[in-house]
């Protein structure tokens, strides 16, 4: 299997480039790069399919056209913005199974990162231990970040899955409820909660 060529869409890419403020050059080198991504995933898929090899070495086998353009946002990017692509960059490598490179990235972010942004970062570090089944790390983040990060609900939803996906059904109704105690406003936070009840009273009555 090969890559798709994308020609039309690189060539727009390159006319876009060559058209726009140099202040927006990262977006496109950032959309690029998300569209190489797509492509390759289902090479990858593909290729794991035909020959049996993990799918993360199949991605990391394929990745070097993303990672370029992953590699040119992140050199025209406004240092405000930096963050948002190494988070994207830290994905990527993830799912390649390129797990330092993923860290490194992620720990480039957190330096980066503006203050009022500062949770996304959070999230994707819980994210990557939980993926590598490092679940009392993932914990630990998400509560160190609601200590640093006062009244973000998307921090406690985070916390909640977390504990619902490792089958911990008590100690995610108890973090909802907490959090909704809190900020009562949160529909998704609502939704899971009632979720969570109902999967926990179903549990009981097996």
């Amino acid at each position: 299997e090969t890559l798709p060529l994308l020609k039309r869409t690189r060539t727009e890419s390159q006319n876009a480039i060559c058209s726009i403020s140099r202040e927006l050059v990262w977006k496109v080198h950032f959309e690029q790069a998300q569209i190489e991504e797509r492509a390759m995933e289902i090479v990858a898929l593909g290729r794991h399919i035909s020959t049996g090899k993990s799918l993360p070495a199949c991605r990391n086998e394929l990745s070097s056209v993303a990672r370029k353009c992953y590699t040119q946002s992140l050199m025209t990017c406004p240092a405000n913005l930096r963050w948002k692509v190494c988070i994207a960059g830290s994905r990527l490598e993830m799912a390649a199974d390129q797990i330092d490179t993923a860290h490194l990235l992620l720990r480039q972010a957190k330096l980066e990162v503006p203050e009022k942004s500062k949770y996304h970062v959070f999230l994707e570090c819980s994210r990557l231990e939980e993926f590598l089944g490092n679940i009392d790390a993932a914990r630990k983040i998400l509560w160190i970040a609601r200590r640093e990060i006062k009244n973000e609900w998307k921090l406690y939803l985070e916390a909640v899955l977390v504990e619902a996906r490792a089958g911990n059904l008590v100690g995610a109704i108890y973090l909802a409820d907490k959090a909704l105690s809190m900020d009562s406003g949160s529909g998704r936070l609502w939704a899971l909660l009632v979720q969570l009840v109902h999967r926990c009273e179903w549990k009981n009555r097996l």
